[in-house]
């Protein structure tokens, strides 16, 4: 099976989206030159207002989704980039008292990743790759009846 995608928050998601539409659009006039400013500021003020457009596209493409696969989960930008190993993982669950979350815990608790819930065969494969992960890491052991400390639904 390809790669799950673990979408982030809806409400993360467009605080973010509403922030750098709120952010371009103060940058307008000054790179329209509708102010007073010097020909350095209106540079400066299309740099800044390509850049935040740009962001704001990569963001409505899907770049603060987190992507999991057989190697593990592949966090994006802004999640604090970098790849997290399944064995890094000790829990795979809805949130508690939300649902329609995910929520992927490691050690102590440390919540890695928290995102909208993908369908059900998703959930099945984040279990199955977590599992084997664990089976590869600690051969002999055998996981307990949720797959290591992995809850399918409380």
């Amino acid at each position: 099976m390809p790669s799950v995608r673990i979408r982030a928050p809806r409400t993360q998601h467009w605080l973010f989206v509403a922030v750098l539409a709120l952010q371009g659009l103060g940058w307008i006039p000054q790179a329209l030159g509708w102010t007073d400013h010097s020909a350095r500021w209106r540079l400066l003020a299309v740099v800044v207002g390509l850049s935040t457009v740009a962001l704001l596209m990569a963001l409505l493409r899907g770049v603060d989704d987190t992507s999991a696969s057989a190697d593990g989960l592949h966090r994006s930008l802004f999640h604090g980039r970098g790849h997290v190993a399944w064995t890094d993982v000790t829990e795979i669950r809805p949130a508690p008292g939300n649902p329609e979350r995910l929520v992927i815990r490691g050690a102590s608790s440390r919540t890695i990743f928290e995102g909208q819930m993908p369908t059900q065969d998703e959930v099945g494969q984040l279990h199955t790759w977590h599992r084997a992960a664990l089976e590869q890491a600690r051969p002999g052991d055998t996981p307990d009846e949720n797959g290591s400390g992995v809850h399918v639904r409380d």
